[in-house]
């Protein structure tokens, strides 16, 4: 029997193959598609009756396609779920011209569908439309309340 003896460099560019791999698949499952922030340059509170609420729970979805689980042929992004978001408040009616409108209790949901041949990502944005109101007239309000 003859015995096969790997030298020193092969079990180094085996290791150092093998580490690239790892590297390359772990990257690719490291980031999600979206990230939505909450954060806001304007601080609005909430904690007074100062709002009415115009709409609850709008949804928008944003869908994508990767190509064998792992290549993104088309991104699920959370720009597009918010412009569909604004696509559907706009179908429904809802005019934001001259309107202190926002988003209130803003949601982030990603789940995908698999197929054989791919995967379909989707991100859903689940909200309640706000309008801020006058000052003046609330506390007219409360005057009349007294």
């Amino acid at each position: 029997m003859r015995t096969i003896r790997i030298s020193e460099r092969w079990k180094g560019a085996t290791l150092a193959a093998l580490c690239a791999v790892i590297l390359f698949l772990s990257a690719c499952a490291a980031g999600g598609p979206g990230m939505c922030s909450q954060g806001s340059i304007a601080a609005a509170g909430l904690s007074k009756n100062n709002f009415r609420v115009v709409q609850s729970n709008v949804r928008g979805d944003s869908y994508g396609f990767r190509f064998l689980m792992f290549l993104p042929i088309v991104s699920a992004r959370v720009a597009d779920a918010k412009e569909d978001l604004y696509h559907k408040l706009r179908t429904d009616g809802i005019n934001f011209e001259g309107r202190s409108i926002a988003f209130a209790n803003v949601t982030e949901d990603q789940t995908a569908y698999y197929f054989l041949i791919g995967s379909v990502p989707r991100i859903t944005l689940t909200a309640d439309v706000i309008e801020f109101l006058d000052e003046k007239p609330m506390q007219e309000q409360e005057r009349a309340k007294r």
